[in-house]
């Protein structure tokens, strides 16, 4: 058993539940980075009209602006960060807030700022 956060409140998940949730992540992110990679606009049905993006500090509201912006140019191969707040809705899971972040700020290869 661990604890997990779970719609604002502290609840307890066994191994079978852990293992959903692990399949739950690894199913969405195998799905996205394979869309990304070949057809971007494929995305669109993973967000709602209410999901949000914030990419390297600017931010997009909605599925079309969030669609926009990740067909918008082809990227640069570097390191990132990225992070999708999923949620349960009509049936299928959905990306309500993702985060995006380059892993490339300042650092003199030691590490040091």
């Amino acid at each position: 058993m661990r604890l997990v956060c779970v719609e604002g409140s502290v609840k307890m998940v066994d191994n079978q539940q852990k293992a959903l949730w692990d399949a739950v992540g690894s199913s969405f992110v195998d799905y996205y980075y394979k869309q990304f990679d070949t057809d971007r606009s494929l995305l669109e049905s993973l967000y709602i009209d209410s999901s949000c993006l914030t990419w390297e500090g600017e931010k997009f509201h909605g599925k079309k602006q969030i669609i926009d912006k990740l067909t918008a140019d082809e990227d640069l191969i570097l390191g990132f960060h990225q992070s999708f707040l999923l949620k349960f809705m009509n049936n299928s899971w959905v990306c309500i807030n993702e985060i995006f972040r380059l892993a490339i700020h300042n650092f003199d290869g030691q590490g040091q700022r």
